[in-house]
């Protein structure tokens, strides 16, 4: 058997893991709806002029990304980009 005094650092733990969650469901949650709320502000006050813009991709996910990897990725996406602007243009030109 146990006595509540051995069970404390359990408790102690648990309470931690709780913690931690909690905060991370902050930043992350925080991070979002201000983003949000910030590029909504701004496209009502500004218009068009506006150049805020709402978060594009998780923030952990570059985390564990080397430089090269977020370099390649930033040329991946602006050749999609052109492509589909080509795309566009050549479809408008008929």
């Amino acid at each position: 058997m146990s006595c509540p005094a051995d069970l404390e650092p359990y408790k102690e733990a648990h309470y931690l893991e709780i913690r931690e969650a909690d905060n991370l469901a902050y930043a992350f949650c925080g991070n979002y709806v201000l983003s949000a709320v910030a590029v909504a502000v701004e496209r009502n006050l500004a218009g068009r002029k506006s150049k805020s813009k709402f978060v594009d991709s998780p923030m952990l996910q570059e985390y564990g990304m080397s430089e090269e990897e977020r370099k390649q990725k930033q040329i991946d996406l602006f050749v999609a980009k052109m492509e589909i602007m080509k795309m566009n243009f050549d479809a408008n030109k008929r």
